[in-house]
């Protein structure tokens, strides 16, 4: 780690690091959409649409999001039936 680095790139006057915990108990706007399962977001991110069907879930809501994958699925003659996630 470079001393110092940090202060230079983003200035004196930020704040002191926060760890990962902390930055995910920060409350932030939103609300939780749904839950997808490791196994499933894995076959997402296999299929290469993990940021799309993020951009979806915030745009669309859950119902597009759910078109998303079985159109996914359709296209490239897959299975959907293991990837579900929880609304």
């Amino acid at each position: 780690m470079s001393r110092g680095l940090r202060a230079h790139l983003l200035g004196v006057a930020t704040g002191p690091e926060r760890t990962d915990d902390e930055l995910a108990a920060e409350e932030v706007d939103g609300e939780m959409l749904a839950v997808i399962e490791v196994a499933a977001w894995s076959r997402l991110r296999l299929a290469g649409i993990d940021l799309a069907v993020l951009v979806t879930a915030e745009y669309g809501g859950v119902a597009a999001v759910s078109g998303l994958i079985s159109e996914t699925c359709r296209r490239h003659n897959k299975s959907c039936q293991n990837i579900g996630f929880l609304n």
